[in-house]
Formats: C-alpha cells, structure tokens, sequence
C-alpha cells in the first residue's frame, strides 16, 4: 500500500509538471507542431523516399531527410562528370519534386541558390580529370524558407550533387505554419520584456554577463518578424517572433502572442 501511496504521488508531481509546461495562446490553432514519429513512421516514410542513392540517406526523428555519416565517401559516386550547373538543378529539381514530404516544398521556383560550389573529386588519383573544367562533386546551398514573407530560422537547404544523384544533404523547409490574424505583444512591448535580464557571454577574458536596458534598442528600427523552429520536449513549434535586434551582442526573438524569449542569438563570436 505504502508503494502505492508513493507512486501515486510521484505520478501526480509528473503531472502537475507536464500542466505547468502547457501555454495558452488567444489563437487555439498556434503554433503548429512537429512531434517526434514512432520508429514505425520513420521506416514507412523511408519505404516512400525515391531515390537511387537510399543508402546514403536516413530519415531523421521529426520525419526529414538526414545524410547518413560516412557512408556516402567512395569514388562511384563521382565516375562520372557534370560540368554545368543547369544539368545539377534538375537532378536536384527532380529529387525535391519526388520527395515533397520531406522538404515541404511545391514550387522549385520558391528556391533560391545563395553559393554554389564544384571541384573534381580524384579519391588519391583514381579518377582522372581529362579537362581542367571537368566536374564531379557540386554543393548548392539554398536561402532560409519565406512563408507568407515572413523568413523561417535556420532553413537553408543544401544539396550534394555527383552525376549519379543527390547523395547528401542537409536543412529542410516547413509546410504546416499556422500564423496567428493578430498579435497580441506589439514590438516595444516585446522589448520591454528584456529590459533588466541578465545574459552570459565568453569572451577572450573569460565569463561574462550582461544586463538588458532600454538603453540597448534602437528607436528607429522596423519591426520586423521571423519564424523560429522552436524545440519544446517532443515537439517543433512552429513560433512567431518579432526580431529585436540590440546595440549589444544579441539578436532577440521574442513570441508575438505571449512575449517569451523564444531564442537570443549572439551575433559577435569573440
């Protein structure tokens, strides 16, 4: 009985745990979520993954394709050449249009190459180079997702291309984003959330801390927002945030509907 007792109290504290983690927003249907997939999922939805190269590739936690670490290094890969960029984006056209569900992406036009990058790729000699232009081994990274024109956090997409086909890559774009008709902190009043928390930094001198003042924004700034892919336990939220950015060290994310400091990001590496 005593056991009994026990367990329901430590069950009980779990709960009441679980509850305090729960936010309530005005907008019943924000944020959207990405919750973690059963091991099941993640083998049917590889089951579905077209492509020629499976073996270099795996399906992550949250359903989007991940390479698969030092698998993909052999020279079969590179045997044959590709020397012009119009022939690498419809091999990687291709492969998004049969693999939607794990980018997110319905428009190929929507992407937008910021650095592309190609060599030979000679594996120590064993392939030969017969023209000092010839290329096996392209890499094309793509800009951050804008959804409804609002940029999406850490989007970039980028694709490892040799002859035989997109073999690595990494980054995917999100398809199910509810944004709310309204917001309910405006951007000063986001700032105002920051004024007098304290934030840690190192430096070449060692540990450091900051606090915030009102002294730290700008006053002429635009507000501006951007979309974060925010962990929480299980789950990607899908979070609205207005970008404060500071005179300081810091670019601030604060949530449109509740005012949580969803990330602060150091913008000055020492």
């Amino acid at each position: 009985m005593k056991k009994l007792i026990l367990y329901c109290i430590l069950l009980l504290g779990l709960l009441t745990a679980c509850n305090t983690d729960i936010i309530e927003f005005s907008d019943p249907e924000y944020p959207s979520r990405y919750c973690i997939l059963t091991d099941a999922e993640r083998s049917n939805l590889f089951d579905d993954f077209q492509s020629d190269l499976k073996m270099y590739f795996e399906v992550d936690s949250f359903g989007f394709l991940e390479r698969k670490d030092g698998t993909h290094r052999g020279n079969e890969l590179f045997s044959e050449e590709i020397n012009d960029l119009e022939s690498v984006e419809e091999i990687i056209r291709s492969f998004v249009h049969a693999n939607q569900k794990f980018y997110g992406i319905s428009d190929f036009s929507l992407l937008n190459a910021e650095y592309v990058y190609s060599e030979w790729a000679s594996y120590g000699g064993t392939l030969v180079q017969e023209n000092e232009n010839d290329r096996n081994r392209w890499m094309v990274r793509y800009e951050n997702q804008v959804f409804n024109g609002i940029e999406v956090y850490d989007t970039k997409i980028g694709m490892y291309v040799s002859g035989k086909g997109v073999y690595q890559t990494y980054g995917h774009w999100y398809s199910a984003i509810h944004l709310p008709q309204k917001e309910d902190v405006s951007f000063d009043e986001a700032k105002q959330t920051l004024v007098g928390r304290k934030f840690q930094y190192y430096d070449w001198g060692g540990g450091k801390e900051t606090v915030i003042t009102a002294d730290a924004f700008y006053t002429d700034d635009n507000p501006e927002m951007m979309i974060i892919p925010y962990r929480k336990s299980n789950c990607i939220e899908m979070r609205l945030c207005w970008k404060i950015t500071s005179k300081t060290i810091w670019n601030f994310y604060v949530d449109v509907m509740n005012g949580e400091l969803v990330l602060n990001e150091q913008t000055v590496i020492f």
